[in-house]
């Protein structure tokens, strides 16, 4: 075995940087998936750290990435308004990573929706990766704005990132949104990136072009 792992490291030492590994492990756990979850994490699906139904709604989605910095939760809830119709809801989003007393809250994202404006993650394209190659992992959270009215509809796209080498930094927030067309006829298809997005490393920002560009090519042809 140790003669295994010295010929892995002779010959893909471009795996290894100051002994970290560049390979991000991510899963995606559903509320179906929510007894494996709990077996594997020791953490309660519907209330990882804490975070309880009554307060946030429903948890929908939870990404666990494990990396040479810790593991890290990408929790995904939505909670349904006075129990208006399903569109009528707000959406929370958190990051959290494992710490000795449980879970730490590095980021907490929230958008509220109301009778004329429903926010809805684009689950497919919520992720965790490692775009750059440096070990350390960015946050992707996709979502669509659907609104009443002829406005261009957003579909926006948040990455965080560590804005520095040690994740035990702040978390950059970055932002892309595309608009698309719903009515008026000035409008085009657009997209905006604000300052933070363009200080993210070159390998990230195309990743996150790429996936403004799968969610135009599969949906968009369904606002014009």
């Amino acid at each position: 075995m140790m003669r295994l792992i010295l010929l892995l490291l002779l010959l893909c030492p471009a795996m290894f940087v100051n002994g970290q590994s560049k390979v991000i492990q991510a899963k995606r756990y559903y509320p179906e998936d929510a007894a494996e979850f709990t077996k594997k994490t020791s953490h309660s699906y519907n209330e990882l750290g804490g975070y309880e139904a009554a307060k946030f709604g429903e948890t929908t989605m939870i990404i666990r990435a494990v990396t040479n910095y810790g593991t890290f939760y990408f929790v995904f809830k939505k909670k349904n308004k006075d129990n208006d119709e399903p569109i009528n809801r707000n959406l929370y989003a958190f990051i959290l990573v494992e710490d000795h007393a449980g879970v730490l809250e590095k980021v907490r994202f929230q958008d509220f929706g109301n009778p004329l404006y429903w926010p809805a993650f684009d689950y497919d394209n919520c992720l965790v990766e490692d775009a750059d190659q440096d070990g350390i992992p960015e946050f992707y959270l996709s979502y669509m704005g659907e609104s009443d009215g002829l406005d261009a509809k957003p579909y926006k796209q948040i990455v965080y990132f560590f804005g520095s080498a040690v994740p035990k930094a702040g978390v950059v927030k970055a932002k892309a949104t595309a608009y698309y067309p719903a009515g008026n006829e000035e409008d085009v298809y657009t997209v905006a990136f604000d300052s933070a997005w363009q200080s993210m490393a070159p390998a990230v920002k195309e990743r996150s072009k790429a996936i403004l560009n799968a969610h135009k090519k599969a949906y968009g042809e369904t606002f014009f």
